[in-house]
């Protein structure tokens, strides 16, 4: 998905390059910080794989995306994008762009939680489902001890299907084998992984 892409090769420019504090009152819900980049970085962390005017398609795509988070009651609702963006032309058919990220976002890259991502392998990888769960096991992963239950990862595949957001399969077990699948691909970061039988009420 290209503007997943995109919003990867951003967080990569954010947690390796200086960006500016938009506002410095982490309980500000307007907290944010702002990236200097220019089109030209983006599409060289990209590794060119789209055109300029490509990734400025993606850019608007992604500032017109809205998040909705409710809260109690609608007064406490929260919508927010994942990011806001400015051009700024340069005289070389380029453009500097400031970007600045949401709140959340901004707390993630602050407390360097998204530098535990490897960029490098994600923006390579060719599977969305692949690059999600990259993301997924450096974000939330805590460390696992072979052959100890307590310490392993547990995640249900109706967990991976909804979260995940890859299509529905007519059966269960179609999407088993493909979660396997890419599974089977992360060897570079899987020590291996066991898959269990969940019954409940007597219904597999």
């Amino acid at each position: 998905m290209r503007e997943e892409r995109i919003e990867l090769a951003l967080l990569k420019l954010a947690v390796g390059d200086t960006f500016l504090n938009v506002n410095e009152d982490q309980h500000d819900a307007s907290y944010s910080i702002a990236l200097q980049t220019s089109l030209h970085a983006i599409q060289k962390t990209l590794q060119n794989k789209y055109s300029k005017t490509e990734i400025r398609e993606g850019l608007d795509i992604l500032a017109g995306v809205r998040f909705k988070v409710e809260g109690p009651n609608k007064a406490e609702d929260v919508v927010f994008s994942p990011i806001d963006k400015a051009y700024q032309a340069n005289g070389d058919g380029d453009a500097r762009l400031f970007i600045r990220f949401n709140s959340l976002i901004t707390r993630g890259v602050v407390r360097q939680i998204w530098r535990q991502v490897d960029y490098d392998k994600l923006l390579a990888d060719p599977s969305y489902l692949s690059r999600w769960f990259r993301k997924r096991f450096a974000l939330r992963f805590a460390h696992a001890e072979k052959g100890s239950v307590q310490w392993r990862y547990h995640l249900n595949l109706s967990t991976i299907i909804a979260e995940s957001g890859i299509s529905e399969y007519a059966k269960l077990s179609q999407a088993h084998a493909y979660v396997c699948k890419v599974l089977d691909g992360l060897d570079d970061i899987l020590d291996g992984y066991t898959v269990a039988k969940k019954f409940e009420n007597g219904v597999k």
